[in-house]
């Protein structure tokens, strides 16, 4: 099963759902093609499978903090601080991609899902994503009264997709330019991020 789904999520990234055949998994998988069916059940099984096996300890751990965070605003009868919260957020999976070995196939394929034509990917990835950005919204909304709920919803947008780019485009950079280091390590592009979206959430209020 994990080899299925470790060949399913490099061939994914590097070709896209649409353009893998079942039998070009099960073929560099070195197993049948029965076995799909055995653990998966179909093709949108399987792909299910492939992002919820490295999705859910990530959301799990992302649920826990937004949770904490709520509950300590609660018990201070204070508001949710922002960059605490977008910390809860992106710290979790930093974290996997520096402990996952392959974790930028899983980014590659998680990139080309948002851009991919197959509405069925981005519906399994979107249901996957749902509750931890629903809560992240309901508590930024708290963090942000006087942010008009609109703005907010596309501030986030944009703090995602710069969170997306950070993630995979760090690897990739090629127009550098001279005396800049692009190679900053984990910490400092959580601590550049934070910077980044902090502070247009918050001077935008």
């Amino acid at each position: 099963r994990e080899r299925i789904l470790d060949v399913a999520e490099l061939l994914f990234a590097q070709k896209g759902t649409k353009e893998t055949s079942l039998r070009r998994i099960t073929g560099e998988a070195g197993v049948n093609i029965a076995s799909i069916k055995y653990h998966f059940g179909s093709k949108d099984g399987l792909i299910k499978a492939l992002l919820r096996r490295r999705l859910d300890p990530i959301n799990r751990e992302r649920m826990k903090r937004l949770k904490a965070i709520r509950k300590a605003a609660e018990d201070s009868g204070s508001r949710p601080c922002v960059r605490d919260l977008m910390h809860a957020i992106f710290e979790p999976i930093l974290t996997f991609t520096e402990s996952c070995e392959n974790a930028e196939n899983f980014l590659r394929f998680v990139a080309r899902a948002m851009i991919d034509p197959d509405e069925t990917v981005k519906e399994i990835f979107l249901s996957e994503m749902k509750d931890v950005l629903f809560l992240l919204f309901q508590l930024m909304k708290e963090a942000c009264p006087n942010t008009p709920p609109d703005r907010l919803f596309w501030h986030l947008q944009f703090s995602l997709g710069a969170m997306g780019h950070a993630l995979y485009g760090r690897g990739h950079l090629k127009l550098v330019p001279p005396g800049v280091n692009s190679a900053a390590g984990s910490k400092k592009v959580l601590e550049y991020w934070l910077d980044f979206v902090c502070n247009g959430i918050d001077g935008a209020r």
